[in-house]
C-alpha cells in the first residue's frame, strides 16, 4: 500500500510539474486510430490486460494496436441489447457487464456474444428500468446496477431485487454512483441525494441520507474520511463523521452556461490528490487537503495539449497510466514515465518564449546562460531566473547586432560572446556593456564577411570564421588572415568547422568535402566522395563535425547520411538508410559521455550506439520540436547536457536521464485469418473460441494457410519493443518479427506444431499456443489400416485367383496331353495359344504430353501463393530431376522452369486484376511475389501494361 500511495505520489507530482515550461503531454485515440466514436463515457482494464472503452457508439476492446468494436445488430439477439454505453464492470477473467441506455449486457469473451436483461413491466424480479447509469461488481454473486429509476442488485444472473425510496417524490430515482467503503456500507448518489446504507448482500437498510440541493450529481469517491462527490455545481465533500459538507469551484461563472465547474468523473491519484475530470473545464488536479488546484485544458495549435475541454471518464491503471474519456475528443492518454525533451518555443505568454522558432545556432556560455540564434534575433535565455532577453538589429543603434538572422556562436576565453549571422557578418558582445561590435568588412580588402555559418576559436583566442570562405581573426590585433575565399574559389564554401585535441581544424564545405587543416604546417588535405570507393566519405556536402572519446571523427552530411572517419587509416564508415538510418540528411552530431553518437535529421533525432551498431529514434511522442532539424544548431555543455534545435524550437536533455524504463507486458493472440479463400470459413467457427481465450487451434488439412495476429498490452507511450516466434514442430530457430504483430504461415504439413512469440528485450513475456492440423482422411491412422486391410484381402484373393488359374492349366494340360494324338486338335490349341500371347494395345484419350503440362499447371497452381516454391520444389513434385523438367518444359512451352513458374503466377494476377478482387500489392503477396515493384516489373513485360493499369 505504501508502495502504491508514493507511486501515486510521483505521478501526481510529475503531473503537477509537467507543464510549467510545457504544455502536459498527452497522446490522443480518435476515430482514426479506429475508435467507433470520440465521446468516450467509461473505462476499463479488464484482468487480461485489455482495455475497453464505452462510447455512444459502440463499446470499444483495446490491445493496444487494434481496436475491435461491438455494437447493437438488430437481428442479433446475442449483439449488444444498444450501442449506447454508460456503464462497465468486469466479473471474472474478462467476463463483463455492459450498462447501456436500453438494457444491461453480460458478455462471454469466449464466443464474443452478450446476454441481454430488460425491464418487463410483469416481472418484479426484471430490472426497474432499462437505461443503465452505473454498475458495481460485488463478489461473484452480487452485482449493483443504478439505473434511471432505482437500484437494483442482480443475485446469481437471475433476478434483480428492486430498491426505490418510498417518499422519494421524484417520477425517477436515478442513480448515478454507488461505492462500497472498508466497512461493507453502500453509499448510493443519485441526482438529488446521497444515502448511505447498510448491506449485507440480501438487504438494504438506509443509515443517512443528504439532500443536494441545486445541482444534478453525477460522480462519487470515498476516502478514509470524506466523500466526494461532483455535479453541476462542482466538486462537494462530505465528511463521514462530523456531517460537514463543503463545495468546491474552480472557475469565475461566465454566464448562466458555464459548464467548466461540472465535475463528471473524479479518480483518486494518492493520499491527499484527486484528478477531477469537468464538462467544459478540462482536467483539475486537486489537493484535498490545501483546496489547492491548477488546471490542464486544451492548447490551441498544440496537437500535445488535451483535444477537449469536456471530461467525461477518468481511468488511472496499474502502469500509472492515465486515461481521458472527452466529449467529441476521444481517448486522452498521459504516460509519466515516458521521457520527454524539454522544449523551447515562441509562445507569448511563456516566460522562456524565444523570438522566432527556427534555431540556428545554440550556445550554453560559462554563466551556464543558454544563447540560442534564430531567424528573428539572438535569445538570451536564463533559466535559472526563467527568463529570456532578445537582442536584435536596430539600423539607428550601432550597438545592436548587425543582423536578426544568427547562425553561429562561440565563446572565447575572456567570456565575449561571438554571433556570426546570415548576411551582415560577425559580432562580438561584452556581456557587461551589454553591447555589441559589429565586424562587417574584412580590414585592408574588398571583402565583406557576409555570411558567417560557422565559428571556432583556438586557444589563442584566434576566430576562425567559416563562410564563403574561411578568415583567421585575432582580435587583439584586428587582423584577418585568408585560408580560402569564395571569389576566387566557388569550391570553398564553409558550412562547418570542428577544432579537434590536437589542434587541427576539420573544414566542411557545401560541394568540396572535408577539409583537415594541420594549423602548424599550414598544409591541408581534401576527403572527398567516390562514388567507387566504399571507404570514402558518403557526401561532399559536410553539415556538422565532432569527435568521439576514442579519437574518430564523426561527419553529418547532406543526403550521405553519418560518417566515421578513422584518422589512422583515413577510412569512411558511413552510416545511411542502407544500414540503420531512417533518413540521409543529417544536421547536428555530437557524442555524449557514454560515447553515444546523437544525430538530428529530417526524421526526428537518433542515438547510435557505436559499439553494437544499435540505432534509437525518438519521434514527436518523445516531445521532439519537429521531425526537422537545422543545420548548426547543435551544442554540448560542460555537464553533458545536448541541445538540438529545428524548425520549430529547441530541444534540450541529459543523455544519463535519458535511460528509458524497459517497458514490456504480457502477450495475448488477437486475430486468426485463413489464407486460402477457397478454404475461408470464420476464425469463430474454426476455433470455437476467441482466439486469445484458447490453447489450441485445431485444423483440417486444407487450412493449413493461416496467419495469426498477436498484441502487446502494452500501453506505455515509449513502447518500441521487437518480437520473435518459434514454430517447434517446424523449426527448433527463434524468427525474428521486428515490431510486427503478424505471422504468415503457408503450406503446413498435417501434424501437432507449438506456437511461441516473445518479446525480445524481456523473453519472460512470451505467449503460446498448440496448432493441430489434421491430415486429410486417406492420410489417418484409420485409413492406413484400411489399406493394409485391403491389401491382405486383395492379397488373399489374388492367391485364391492364382490357384485357381493352376488348377484349371493344369487340368487343362492333362486334356491336351489326353489328344496330342490328334493333330488337328494339337494345331488348333497351338494357334490359340499364340493369339493369347499378344497383348492388347492401350489406346489414349489424351497425349503424354498433355497430361504432363496438365500436371506441371496444378503443382505450380497448389503452390502459387509460397514465394519459397522454386524449381527444386517442382521438379520434386514433378517426380523428375531439375535438367529432366527443363528440357520436357522447354520442348513442349518454349519456355524454361523459370520462365514456365513465373508464367503462370502473372496470368492468375490478372484473372484476380480483372475481378478488381484486391490492391496490386495484395494480388502481388497472393500469387507469390514478395517485392510488389518486381511483379510490376514482371507484369508490364508480359502484357504490356503495369497492373494499375490493367
Amino acid at each position: 500500500m505504501i508502495v502504491r500511495i508514493i507511486t501515486y505520489m510521483c505521478f501526481f507530482v510529475s503531473f503537477f510539474n509537467f507543464g510549467q515550461n510545457q504544455d502536459s503531454r498527452f497522446k490522443h485515440l480518435s476515430m482514426e486510430e479506429g475508435l467507433s466514436q470520440t465521446s468516450i463515457s467509461c473505462i476499463l482494464r479488464d484482468s487480461r490486460g485489455f482495455m475497453w472503452f464505452g462510447t455512444e457508439d459502440g463499446l470499444n476492446k483495446y490491445d493496444g494496436t487494434n481496436f475491435t468494436i461491438y455494437r447493437h445488430k438488430p437481428k442479433d439477439n446475442n449483439s449488444l441489447s444498444s450501442s449506447y454505453i454508460n456503464a462497465i464492470a468486469e466479473d471474472r477473467d474478462g467476463f463483463l457487464w455492459i450498462g447501456t441506455k436500453n438494457g444491461l449486457n453480460y458478455f462471454d469473451p469466449d464466443t464474443e456474444s452478450f446476454r441481454r436483461y430488460h425491464h418487463d413491466p410483469n416481472d418484479q424480479r426484471s430490472l426497474s428500468h432499462n437505461e443503465i447509469y452505473s454498475l458495481l461488481k460485488v463478489d461473484d454473486d452480487l452485482l449493483i446496477v443504478g439505473t434511471l429509476n432505482g437500484l437494483n442488485i442482480l443475485q446469481k444472473k437471475e433476478k434483480f431485487l428492486r430498491y426505490r425510496p418510498d417518499d422519494f417524490k421524484s417520477p425517477y430515482y436515478a442513480v448515478t454512483a454507488t461505492k462500497l467503503d472498508l466497512q461493507g456500507n453502500l453509499w448510493v448518489l443519485s441526482t438529488t441525494m446521497l444515502e448511505k446504507f447498510e448491506f449485507n448482500g440480501l438487504s438494504l437498510k438506509k443509515a443517512f441520507e443528504k439532500q443536494l440541493k441545486n445541482s444534478i450529481a453525477s460522480s462519487l469517491l470515498l476516502d478514509s474520511l470524506h466523500v466526494w462527490i461532483g455535479s453541476t455545481n462542482g466538486l462537494s465533500r462530505f465528511n463521514k463523521e462530523t456531517k460537514a459538507y463543503k463545495v468546491f469551484q474552480f472557475y469565475e461563472k461566465d454566464g448562466n452556461k458555464d459548464k467548466r465547474d461540472h465535475i463528471l468523473a473524479i479518480a483518486d491519484t494518492g493520499e491527499n490528490n484527486l484528478l477531477l475530470g469537468a464538462h467544459g473545464g478540462g482536467l483539475i488536479r486537486f489537493n484535498k487537503l490545501s483546496g489547492n488546484f491548477n488546471t490542464v485544458t486544451h492548447t490551441p495549435f498544440n496537437q500535445f495539449s488535451l483535444n477537449s475541454n469536456a471530461v467525461r471518464s477518468l481511468y488511472l491503471d496499474d502502469n500509472d497510466i492515465l486515461w481521458v474519456g472527452t466529449y467529441g475528443g476521444g481517448i486522452n492518454k498521459y504516460d509519466p514515465h515516458q521521457f520527454e525533451f524539454s522544449h523551447y518555443k515562441y509562445a507569448p505568454a511563456d516566460q522562456l518564449s524565444l523570438s522566432e522558432n527556427s534555431i540556428r545556432a545554440i550556445l550554453e556560455d560559462t554563466e551556464e546562460e543558454l544563447w540560442i540564434g534564430t531567424h528573428n534575433g539572438l535569445n538570451r535565455m536564463n533559466r535559472k531566473a526563467n527568463k529570456v532577453e532578445v537582442y536584435q538589429y536596430d539600423p539607428l543603434n550601432s550597438s545592436t547586432i548587425s543582423s536578426n538572422v544568427v547562425r553561429s556562436l562561440k565563446q572565447d576565453s575572456k567570456g565575449t560572446i561571438w554571433a556570426g549571422t546570415w548576411n551582415n557578418g560577425l559580432n562580438s558582445f561584452n556581456k557587461e556593456s551589454g553591447k555589441f561590435d559589429r565586424i562587417v568588412k574584412i580590414p585592408n580588402s574588398i571583402d565583406s564577411i557576409k555570411a558567417v555559418r560557422a565559428l571556432e576559436i583556438d586557444d589563442n583566442d584566434h576566430i576562425w570564421i567559416g563562410g564563403n570562405g574561411l578568415w583567421r581573426y585575432d582580435p587583439a590585433k584586428n587582423h584577418f588572415q585568408e585560408y580560402y575565399n569564395f571569389r576566387k574559389n566557388h569550391d570553398y564554401v564553409v558550412h562547418s568547422l570542428f577544432l579537434d585535441k590536437k589542434e587541427s581544424l576539420w573544414i566542411g564545405t557545401y560541394q568540396n568535402g572535408l577539409i583537415h587543416l594541420d594549423l602548424k604546417s599550414g598544409k591541408d588535405k581534401v576527403y572527398r566522395h567516390d562514388s567507387k570507393d566504399s571507404t570514402s566519405i558518403g557526401h561532399n556536402y559536410i553539415t556538422s563535425i565532432t569527435e568521439g572519446v576514442d579519437g574518430h571523427l564523426w561527419i553529418g552530411t547532406y543526403g550521405g547520411g553519418l560518417n566515421k572517419f578513422d584518422r589512422s587509416s583515413e577510412v569512411f564508415k558511413r552510416y545511411n538508410t542502407a544500414n540503420g538510418l531512417l533518413n540521409d540528411v543529417v544536421y547536428g552530431v555530437s557524442i555524449d559521455d557514454q560515447g553515444n553518437v546523437w544525430y538530428s535529421s529530417n526524421a526526428g533525432l537518433g542515438k547510435l550506439t557505436p559499439n553494437t551498431n544499435e540505432f534509437k529514434y525518438f519521434g514527436l511522442d518523445s516531445g521532439i520540436q519537429s521531425e526537422e532539424f537545422n543545420a548548426g544548431a547543435f551544442f554540448k555543455s560542460k555537464t553533458g547536457e545536448l541541445f538540438f534545435g529545428g524548425i520549430n524550437g529547441l530541444n534540450a536533455f541529459q543523455p544519463s536521464d535519458l535511460t528509458k524504463r524497459m517497458s514490456t507486458a504480457n502477450l495475448a493472440f488477437t486475430n486468426f485469418m485463413l489464407i486460402d479463400k477457397k478454404n475461408e470459413e470464420s476464425a469463430d467457427r474454426i476455433l470455437g473460441k476467441h482466439i486469445s481465450r484458447i490453447d489450441t487451434i485445431r485444423l483440417n488439412y486444407n487450412q493449413n494457410n493461416f496467419s495469426i495476429e498477436f498484441s502487446e498490452l502494452n500501453y506505455a507511450n515509449t513502447v518500441d519493443n521487437d518480437y520473435e516466434y518459434q514454430l517447434s514442430g517446424l523449426n527448433a530457430n527463434w524468427e525474428h518479427l521486428g515490431r510486427k504483430q503478424i505471422i504468415a504461415f503457408g503450406n503446413l504439413k498435417p501434424r501437432k506444431y507449438i506456437l511461441s512469440v516473445r518479446v525480445v528485450q524481456d523473453p519472460e513475456k512470451k505467449a503460446s499456443l498448440s496448432i493441430i492440423i489434421s491430415p486429410p482422411i486417406w492420410r489417418t491412422n484409420l485409413a492406413y489400416f484400411l489399406y493394409f486391410l485391403t491389401f491382405v484381402i486383395l492379397a488373399f484373393i489374388l492367391n485364391r485367383y492364382h490357384q485357381r488359374i493352376q488348377k484349371v492349366k493344369h487340368q487343362f494340360e492333362l486334356q491336351i496331353k489326353s489328344l496330342e494324338n490328334d493333330i488337328n486338335i494339337s494345331t488348333q490349341f497351338h494357334q490359340n495359344n499364340t493369339l493369347n500371347s499378344i497383348p492388347v494395345k492401350e489406346i489414349t484419350a489424351t497425349s503424354i504430353n498433355q497430361k504432363f503440362l496438365k500436371r506441371a499447371v496444378e503443382i505450380v497452381e497448389e503452390n502459387i501463393e509460397n514465394s519459397r516454391f522454386d524449381v527444386q520444389d517442382f521438379a520434386d513434385e514433378m517426380f523428375m530431376s531439375r535438367s529432366q523438367l527443363y528440357r520436357k518444359l522447354k520442348t513442349i512451352t518454349g519456355h524454361s522452369t523459370t520462365k514456365f513458374i513465373r508464367l503462370i503466377r502473372l496470368k492468375r494476377a490478372a484473372q484476380l486484376l480483372s475481378k478488381n478482387s484486391a490492391t496490386v500489392a495484395e494480388i502481388a503477396y497472393k500469387v507469390g511475389f514478395e517485392n510488389v515493384g518486381y511483379f510490376s516489373k514482371c507484369f508490364h513485360e508480359t502484357f504490356g501494361k503495369p497492373p494499375s493499369q490493367y
